[in-house]
């Protein structure tokens, strides 16, 4: 019997299948050549969940290796989520073209928001890799979640609420101070929301903002789009340009609505300033 087919009869197909997360961090540990010539072996249904919920910076590795027509296998069979943090590790120009190569409604539905964006928008420039936690969720379960997790990965983490709607940045500091059962709604880092059609050049010219290292980019639904860095935002508008006085006030009216939006969802328990901070 051949070591492929043992692979795909034996423990390694059933811990890919069963733990797809763990199976990742597990791949992500082994020498490179030796992890990719194990997801080559696998089924190609095992490969893209494995990839989903690998460590970053694996997963890029292994798409690079990858041509567009293994990349669109992948998003044709993968589960809506799978697709979706996939999709957030695609270089921009790939995934638009395997965008245009879809012909499955319901994937082009859950696709469609990651090509979309005005080119100077703060979507476009947003970091579209992240993870997000419900609020209810225990700190303990979260801290089990994360553990394992490289530091590029811990750096897009948001709370939502029951219909997905962003509360903020998870507070690690907070993380870290709270009891096991505590609610991860204890700890809601409150910083802007970002709606993502907010330009780019409109962000820059806020002086008060440019001390926050992100924030998170939401849609008109309040529901994460990416999380805006301030390095990568400053380093693509070195040179400031003017904006209009009328966009700046549209932008702040904006983020104001946004943030009453999020304060009403908040528990009563805990009553937060109205005001929004950086």
């Amino acid at each position: 019997m051949s070591d492929s087919v043992v692979l795909q009869r034996g423990l390694i197909l059933n811990f890919a299948e069963e733990h797809p997360e763990q199976f990742g961090q597990v791949l992500a540990s082994c020498a490179t050549n030796e992890a990719h010539q194990i997801l080559t072996d696998l089924p190609h249904s095992s490969v893209v969940e494995v990839l989903a919920y690998a460590p970053r910076q694996f997963t890029v590795e292994f798409i690079d290796t990858q041509d567009s027509d293994a990349i669109l296998r992948w998003i044709h069979i993968g589960s809506d989520d799978a697709v979706t943090r996939i999709a957030r590790r695609l270089p921009e120009d790939v995934r638009a073209t395997v965008l245009s190569q879809i012909k499955d409604v319901n994937k082009l539905r859950v696709l469609r928001d990651y090509v979309n964006f005005a080119k100077d928008s703060v979507a476009a420039l947003a970091d579209k890799d992240y993870l997000t936690f419900p609020d209810k969720m225990t700190c303990a379960e979260v801290r089990k979640s994360i553990r394992n997790l490289d530091k590029d990965d811990t750096e897009n983490l948001l709370i939502v609420n029951a219909e997905d709607r962003v509360l903020g940045l998870l507070d690690d500091r907070r993380l870290l101070r709270s009891g096991r059962k505590e609610p991860i709604a204890g700890c809601i880092k409150r910083t802007t929301l970002l709606p993502g059609s907010a330009t780019a050049k409109s962000i820059v010219e806020i002086e008060a903002w440019h001390q926050v290292d992100r924030l998170p980019v939401v849609d008109k639904n309040r529901r994460a789009i990416g999380v805006l860095h301030w390095e990568h935002l400053i380093e693509r508008h070195q040179t400031r340009e003017d904006s209009s006085q009328n966009e700046e006030y549209t932008l702040v009216m904006d983020i104001m609505s946004t943030m009453l939006d999020v304060v009403k969802d908040l528990p009563s328990a805990r009553k937060p300033r109205t005001r929004f901070r950086g």
